[in-house]
């Protein structure tokens, strides 16, 4: 019942839900019921959870181990996604372990340094916890990295925006994106669902800590060259059992750049006005088990294939996120849009502390 905008028995709050991928997506809502408006909407729908978590859908069989619904929790309201009440976890990275290797025409080393806040629940009756990532509490100090000393790469998160609320269609591309102030003009939806927030107004990130175990604790992303002029379209997946206090996060960012290197006087603003300084949003998984990133085909029509391996949260007695022994997770994921580094895999370590 979690969701019908009720605190029903075991519930600790219920704000409702918001409509996903249908011609009401956006819209508050406390039933499937209330997301249908048109003609196809009662076939389109979203993966609630699970390893296909925000994937369009249109039945059950589309999300394995999940739901296919229209009318969808979101976290970050004080109640999270279980509908269980919710608090802050203030993780700061650990220097100098916390870094991203980019595997390229240039193999390069970046420090990360930072912060970020994650607004988590407690404990539901699947042994998970699910959590957000507020948006404005991500930060890489300071407010961004140099690159090969000729330019400022700026890391920010991201709410983003797409065309219905999913993030991925059910073929496993990418769903448009209607996010405004990025190097890409943002669609405007027309023949598409409505533009709506994917992980919640003000979240850059969805995920959820298993406190029994988790199945979807691996990350794959995968890209194939088809010609010089088409870099084809990654295909992301998770996978795997992980022991208890695995976690999977999906969370979107945006790499940008000011010219020169990293200097307070031109420090990585939060909102550039030049779009294509912002760069693109874009979505990857961060798992505590062992992300993969894999380029077929690249320029030098060779085969790049990197893995980072995290380490575990753990859970309180009580059933939330113990602050005190924050685990690492790891990314990797693939790039075809940089001149200078050329078809690349990316990795990247967050070791957290307290």
């Amino acid at each position: 019942m979690c969701g019908n905008g009720l605190p029903d028995p075991g519930e600790q709050c219920d704000n409702g839900g918001t409509c996903y991928a249908t011609s009401k997506a956006g819209q508050a809502c406390t039933s499937d019921v209330d997301c249908v408006g048109q003609a196809g909407d009662a076939a389109k729908g979203v993966c609630e959870s699970g390893t296909k978590l925000l994937w369009a859908c249109s039945a059950d069989t589309d999300c394995p181990g999940s739901r296919c619904v229209k009318c969808k929790t979101v976290g970050g309201d004080d109640c999270a996604a279980n509908c269980t009440t919710e608090s802050n976890l203030v993780f700061k990275l650990k220097t100098p372990d916390s870094k991203s290797l980019v595997y390229g025409a240039l193999d390069v080393t970046i420090a990360l340094n930072g912060q970020e806040t994650l607004r988590g629940g407690k404990k539901g009756a699947d042994g998970t916890v699910p959590f957000v990532v507020k948006q404005p509490s991500v930060s890489i100090v300071p407010n961004g990295v140099t690159v090969l000393g000729a330019a400022c790469a700026c890391v920010r998160a991201v709410a983003l925006k797409t065309c219905g609320g999913t993030l991925f269609n059910k073929d496993g591309t990418s769903a448009v994106s209607c996010t405004a102030g990025f190097a890409d003009p943002p669609s405007n939806c027309n023949g598409l669902s409505p533009c709506a927030f994917v992980h919640g107004p003000d979240n850059s990130g969805t995920g959820v800590v298993g406190c029994d175990g988790l199945t979807g604790f691996n990350s794959t992303y995968t890209q194939t060259r088809v010609s010089t002029t088409n870099a084809g379209v990654p295909q992301i997946s998770l996978s795997g059992v992980g022991p208890a206090g695995s976690a999977a996060i999906l969370n979107s960012t945006a790499l940008g750049q000011t010219s020169g290197a990293c200097k307070p006087t031109n420090a990585c603003p939060a909102v550039d006005p030049t779009p294509a300084n912002m760069g693109s949003p874009s979505t990857v998984p961060q798992v505590t088990g062992t992300a993969t990133g894999t380029f077929n085909n690249n320029n030098n029509n060779k085969t790049l294939n990197k893995s980072v391996t995290g380490a575990a949260f753990k859970c309180t007695l009580d059933g939330s996120v113990d602050p005190s022994a924050p685990g690492t997770v790891v990314s990797a994921s693939t790039s075809s849009s940089s001149a200078i580094l050329k078809d690349s895999v990316i990795t990247a370590q967050y070791f957290f502390t307290k």
